[in-house]
């Protein structure tokens, strides 16, 4: 699941966040136990989540704040998870995390 799937007008430029390779690097190797690293990355993140989970919270209706905390979360796993992505750039896989997190939980609370 891409972003561009649920966000076509945000083409690659989405955002202004770029890491290096040996940042990645380091996001792969300290990211699980490093609380301090974890809550940097959220810090560098948050224009990118707050503009996602606006999109989102507009075109269907899921409010705002819970979009954020559910985009913060995603930040922190996808900083786990990351060593195991598909090839993609951290800054790609972490937006797709972010997207899917908030579609999953905006999808299970539609249900109730």
């Amino acid at each position: 699941m891409l972003i561009q799937e649920f966000c076509p007008y945000m083409t690659k430029g989405y955002t202004e966040i770029s890491f290096s390779p040996e940042q990645e690097e380091k996001i792969c190797s300290c990211a699980s136990g490093d609380v301090m690293m974890k809550l940097e990355l959220v810090k560098i993140c948050i224009d990118m989540i707050i503009k996602l989970a606006s999109w989102y919270s507009l075109e269907n209706g899921t409010p705002f704040s819970q979009l954020i905390q559910i985009g913060v979360l995603a930040v922190v796993k996808a900083s786990e998870n990351y060593c195991d992505s598909e090839n993609l750039s951290f800054v790609d896989y972490l937006c797709n995390e972010i997207m899917r997190s908030i579609i999953e939980y905006s999808e299970s609370h539609h249900r109730i």
